[in-house]
């Protein structure tokens, strides 16, 4: 089974929430965000359990955090640009998607 974290993309995977069509996947960004709607980005995957989210905490600190089934961090830390926040995340995810 090919997931939106494996998949080849032409674009970003990562979605802001005014770009989430799903209330669920809506709620979820807006549960998880600490620091700033208007900067988060999230990645949910239809396939896995795990969801992952980056998002700006300060001028030069980005936040990513990976969630999984019981809706619990399982991992977060912190990034100078958004790029390596979402590389970050989700090199932890595809992790997560061979265990």
């Amino acid at each position: 089974m090919l997931s939106l974290i494996s998949a080849p993309v032409a674009h970003s995977p990562w979605r802001s929430l005014c770009e989430l069509t799903c209330g669920a996947e809506a709620a979820i960004l807006s549960a998880r965000c600490q620091f700033s709607l208007q900067t988060a980005e999230v990645i949910c995957s239809p396939e896995t359990v795990f969801f992952a989210l980056t998002e700006q905490e300060h001028a030069e600190t980005w936040r990513w955090a990976v969630y999984g089934e019981r809706d619990t961090s399982l991992v977060e830390g912190s990034s100078p640009t958004r790029a390596e926040a979402g590389a970050s995340a989700l090199k932890f995810l595809r992790q997560l998607e061979r265990s």
